[in-house]
Parts: structure tokens; C-alpha cells; sequence
């Protein structure tokens, strides 16, 4: 087996708002929520991982880490990121330790997407994450980010799902997927 399997999300579906289902393509369609957890889509099976979300909301959206049902988003918990943004003035770039990362950003209620890269989620190490992410604020605003989470005080903790939580209590709007990379 080679390429990309999709990795259905266990059920029930953990959210709070509107709806969330699971479509026919094993991802998720969701509508008006603030909270999605994602559980069982990190397997054994694969290493690295592809996410890929269309959204339309009003602030941005992070993600959590998750093992067992359960965030890891204690104080101790970090996810280090680097960006480059670039809009239709000019780029800027940052650099930020936080308890969560940034998966999307959206303004005004505009369409955004995402395309990330999760290596390891599973493997005893710390997990890297590689976003690009689109949306047509200011006419169009791309980022590029990359980041690691390693868990204080144990680096060696394999995850088997995530959660994706919007800012602001504000609610989003879209669809995701994932799928691990057969090699």
C-alpha cells in the first residue's frame, strides 16, 4: 500500500455547536461550532499525516494534541512555531511558544484552508507540524508555518488524535480530513 489512506475519526463525534458528521469520504463536515475533537486518527499504522480543512469563521482556529480522550494543554504543554505571513501589503514573519498552535487564520468571515503536515504524532518523540495556510483577507493572505510540541515534562508521548478549537468563542464552519501516509 502506497499514498494516502483517510483516517476516519472514531465515533461519536466530540463538538460543541451546530453539527459535526463524518461525510462519505471519512472526513468531517461541521457547522457553527467552537470545539472538534478528533480521536483515533493517529494510528500505529502511519507516521506522518496530512490534514487538510476548508472554513469559513471570524477568528482564527488552533489545535491541541490529544491522547486518550484527552487534551494536552496543561502549563507545562508547548508548541514552539515559526511563520512567515505574507498579505497584499507586505510579509512580516514571528516566532511563539504557546499552549496550543495555529492551524488557521481567519478574518471577517472569510473562506479559508489549510494544508498541514503532522510527522510522528505517535512515535516517542516530539511531534513536528508544517501548515500553509490561505484565506483571501486583505487580498490574499498566505502563512507558512512550522513548529514541534514536546510535552514537559515527557517528550515521549505519542498522540492519537487532536482537537481544533476557534478563538474568541467565535464559531466555524467547514470540513476536514485526514489521511496518514502509506509507505
Amino acid at each position: 500500500m502506497s499514498g494516502l489512506v483517510t483516517m476516519t475519526p472514531g465515533t461519536p463525534l466530540d463538538y460543541s455547536g451546530k453539527s459535526a458528521v463524518i461525510n462519505a469520504n471519512g472526513g468531517v463536515d461541521f457547522e457553527d461550532i467552537t470545539v472538534l475533537r478528533l480521536d483515533d486518527v493517529f494510528t500505529p499504522n502511519f507516521d506522518n499525516y496530512r490534514i487538510v480543512i476548508n472554513a469559513t469563521s471570524t477568528a482564527g482556529v488552533n489545535v491541541a494534541m490529544r491522547m486518550a480522550g484527552s487534551e494536552n494543554v496543561d502549563a507545562g504543554t508547548h508548541y514552539t512555531e515559526q511563520s512567515l505571513n505574507v498579505d497584499g501589503s507586505s510579509p512580516t514573519g514571528a516566532r511563539n511558544t504557546k499552549t496550543s498552535f495555529s492551524l488557521l487564520n481567519v478574518h471577517s468571515k472569510q473562506m479559508a484552508g489549510c494544508e498541514a503536515h503532522v510527522y510522528g504524532p505517535r512515535l516517542l518523540q516530539p511531534t513536528a507540524i508544517r501548515t500553509v495556510k490561505v484565506s483571501d483577507y486583505n487580498d490574499a493572505y498566505i502563512t507558512d508555518t512550522a513548529g514541534t510540541h514536546a510535552p514537559v515534562p515527557d517528550p515521549n508521548v505519542g498522540y492519537d488524535g487532536f482537537v481544533i478549537n476557534t478563538l474568541s468563542a467565535t464559531t466555524i464552519t467547514g470540513n476536514i480530513i485526514v489521511m496518514g501516509y502509506a509507505e
